[in-house]
Formats: structure tokens, C-alpha cells, sequence
């Protein structure tokens, strides 16, 4: 997987750990916003170095 797929599967998790109501107090909050501030952080990174694009190939540049 490239790395922008890791960087959203991340997030994704982050979020539902927050919707589903496993945050129980503003402590366990916190240590989420941190944990999506460095996963943020690392997509920034991952975009300069142009990783985070994902192209796809579409069925008429496929061989044969």
C-alpha cells in the first residue's frame, strides 16, 4: 500500500474511536487530537515528497 492509503486508514480510525464513544473523558480526547495532529504532520510530509498521490490506472492501460 502506498503511504497515503496508511495516512487515511489512520485517520479514519481516529475518527470512529471518536464517534463510537470510546473517548470517555477531555484527557482521552486530547491524546486523539494528538494522535490525528501527528498523523497530519506526516501527510504534510509525505506530500512534498509526492507519495501521497495515488494513481490509478484505468482498464484501457492494462496489457493483455
Amino acid at each position: 500500500m502506498k503511504p497515503g492509503r496508511h495516512i487515511k486508514r489512520l485517520l479514519r480510525e481516529c475518527y470512529r474511536i471518536q464517534g463510537h464513544g470510546h473517548c470517555r473523558d477531555a484527557a482521552d480526547f486530547v491524546r486523539v487530537k494528538d494522535i490525528e495532529t501527528a498523523v497530519q504532520d506526516l501527510a504534510d510530509n509525505f506530500e512534498n515528497q509526492k507519495l501521497m498521490e495515488n494513481k490509478r490506472r484505468w482498464p484501457w492501460n492494462f496489457r493483455r
